[in-house]
């Protein structure tokens, strides 16, 4: 009876260090974010990542390809947004054409 008893302990501490090493092993490093509090994002302008941006008024006319998280009273937005855009604020403006 002793001897299941380690047999089964030393499967269950096996199949706990695989999982780990599966866990750990397919983890990716974590993707900076580009972060402004100048509240604009020109015309023509990309940003090829997230992008944190703040101010009174923000005004995003740019791209983005990533996410986009905007905050401030008045946010605009006008441009193309390639992913998730989060807006706060007190007046929130999406034009038709974003």
């Amino acid at each position: 009876m002793q001897k299941r008893f380690v047999f089964s302990t030393v499967v269950i501490v096996i199949a706990l260090l695989m999982v780990a090493t599966l866990t750990l092993g397919s983890a990716r490093p974590v993707q900076a974010a580009d972060i402004r509090d100048s509240g604009v994002l020109e015309a023509g302008e990309t940003v090829d990542d997230d992008l944190i941006i703040s101010h009174d008024i923000v005004r995003i006319d740019g791209t983005v390809n990533g996410m986009l998280i905007a905050g401030g009273q008045t946010v605009t937005l006008n441009g193309t947004i390639n992913g998730d855009a989060v807006l706060f604020g007190e007046n929130v403006i999406v034009s038709e054409s974003a």
